[in-house]
């Protein structure tokens, strides 16, 4: 009530990062004996404003704990998060691909919602072209460059458009249920190695440093949505 009388709206205070849940891989890459904590899949649509990003968070993340709590699950930063105000500063501690660290970040307010740049119908219904396809049986996917006409169905956004289109998943394969034909674009490896993924060389390059075991993590647009962090264990 009081957030009323004088805002004339409830304020909420809001790290600037969309986050999904740990899962068992995650957790085995950024050196966690337990699976818990928030993964930072990125910093929503206005990033260069994102209080978060600002601190020194990068996606790939695992938040573990905020303003001295443990996390252990989405639900329970969020509790945490609730309890301050726009303005105010929050120490937040993340696991970076096995390397702990902390960052003090100054709370902001939620953007306000903005319309989809594609609507319903776009979702769906394009089969890329087959041409310049590689497939990577370590991964259980196949990729090539993004189509234009792709780029041009889905509209997808520039800064999208030069990753990997994900064109087929094997059910066998790590990327089952993590990755999606005509869907995921890879954008870059987040561990072992930060690397942009501009051609199928890039991630060859890559891929071909791991043993079977081993950890992949990726970041991932997927088209009509947003980007997310996806780990696959090598095959």
């Amino acid at each position: 009530m009081e957030d009323i009388r004088t805002y004339g709206k409830v304020r909420r205070a809001v790290l600037g990062v969309e986050i999904a849940e740990v899962e068992p891989a995650d957790a085995r890459a950024a050196g966690l004996s337990d699976i818990r904590g928030a993964k930072v899949q990125s910093f929503g649509p206005d990033a260069e404003d994102s209080p978060a990003r600002k601190a020194g968070v990068e996606v790939g993340d695992i938040i573990i704990t905020a303003a001295g709590q443990r996390v252990n699950r989405v639900s329970e930063l969020q509790r945490v998060i609730r309890g301050f105000k726009p303005g105010e500063t929050v120490d937040v501690e993340v696991m970076r691909f096995r390397e702990r660290k902390t960052f003090k970040v100054h709370l902001g307010e939620p953007v306000p919602d903005s319309s989809q740049v594609a609507s319903a119908g776009t979702r769906g219904g394009v089969s890329p072209a087959s041409g310049g396809e590689h497939s990577y049986d370590r991964l259980g996917i196949t990729v090539q460059p993004v189509p234009d006409e792709v780029v041009s169905a889905r509209q997808v956004d520039d800064r999208y458009r030069r990753g990997l289109l994900v064109t087929a998943v094997n059910t066998r394969g790590p990327a089952y249920r993590e990755l999606a034909a005509n869907q995921d674009i890879i954008l870059r490896t987040l561990n072992p190695v930060r690397k942009d993924i501009r051609s199928a060389a890039d991630l060859e390059e890559v891929v071909r440093t791991l043993k079977r075991g081993d950890t992949l993590t990726l970041l991932v647009y997927t088209m009509g949505a947003s980007t997310k962090v996806v780990t696959l264990e090598i095959n």
